[in-house]
């Protein structure tokens, strides 16, 4: 039998702030050979992306020019000051217990992938990808910062959900809580907030029809006819994917033929394409609006997500 096995890329940092753009610039330009850790932290980043095999390609051209493009907009001593900041954002999730310190590492990827939180005790920030989101620098970076910590400091609270749940609700719950969150604590709104938030009964409505629709692939079907012409849809489809938008939504929805792939379809609109972090939000604005205390609903965990569901209005 072949050896699937992913190999195992995990690097320990000590904590503090790294830049690691120019050791990448130089493997790019120059083929400088990247230091082990820089080469696990890129490799991590994307398990689905090889860059050298890229460089090697026809991407070379096209990687060298987003590269010089970014090295033109980035500057690593305007993005310092508003690191501090973001992380008291995430603090401010439970200001009992303090985040512990861990590596922040800024990375030059031509993946479109602006963050990550590495095996969930380093935060990864692509600056590519940053330069190229709406809003002023220090929105952007006091966001990102935000939302990365924030799943950080949920992983040291132990608050983590347990991802190996099997089952289409538990997955999808899971997800909304989880990223709901990171988004509720961004605190600079962003271009597609608006969209959703006025929307926002219609997606949260759709999740509670998909949850009753179980051996019932028509009324399936029937939902995302209604997700597929939602004006919300196409809006927030067309000004994150661009004008090739209409291939992604083939790509995703084209491949239903009965009710497990309308349910894996179902997940890749909640979490690939992106839904399940407005929806979530949306869910976590509206529990803190009735009254409830952040802190209290971060211990408490993932486990009332269902009921969020069901009450929100």
């Amino acid at each position: 039998m072949e050896d699937t096995e992913e190999e195992d890329t995990t690097v320990e940092l000590e904590p503090g702030i790294y830049n690691f753009v120019p050791q990448i610039r130089d493997h790019i330009i120059k083929g400088s050979e990247l230091p082990y850790e820089i080469d696990a932290i890129v490799k991590d980043f994307n398990r689905e992306y090889d860059l050298d095999e890229n460089l090697n390609g026809a991407g070379r051209e096209k990687i060298q020019q987003e590269l010089n493009d970014c090295l033109n907009d980035y500057d690593f001593a305007e993005i310092l000051p508003f690191v501090k900041e973001g992380l008291s954002y995430a603090q401010k999730i439970n200001n009992d217990v303090e985040i512990k310190p861990f590596p922040i590492i800024f990375i030059f990827s031509p993946y479109s992938r602006v963050a990550l939180a590495s095996k969930g005790n380093a935060s990864v920030i692509n600056v590519n990808e940053l330069r190229k989101r709406d809003g002023s620098l220090k929105e952007k970076v006091v966001n990102t910062i935000a939302h990365e910590s924030t799943h950080i400091f949920l992983s040291q609270l132990g608050k983590e959900p347990d991802w190996t749940k099997q089952d289409l609700k538990g997955k999808v719950l899971n997800f909304l809580w989880w990223e709901g969150l990171a988004k509720y604590v961004q605190p600079y709104p962003e271009y597609l907030d608006s969209f959703f938030e006025n929307d926002s009964k219609f997606w949260v409505g759709t999740v509670k029809k998909w949850f009753r629709s179980d051996n019932n692939f028509k009324q399936k079907e029937d939902i995302v006819n209604d997700v597929i012409n939602r004006e919300s849809f196409k809006l927030v489809m067309e000004k994150r994917y661009g004008p090739n938008h209409f291939n992604l939504i083939d790509n995703i929805f084209e491949q239903i033929k009965d009710e497990k792939s309308a349910d894996d379809a179902f997940l890749v609109l909640i979490q690939k394409a992106g839904f399940g972090y407005f929806i979530g939000e949306q869910l976590w604005k509206d529990r803190v609006d009735k009254g409830f205390s952040i802190k209290d609903l971060v211990m408490k965990g993932s486990e009332d997500m269902s009921k969020w569901v069901k009450e929100y209005e």
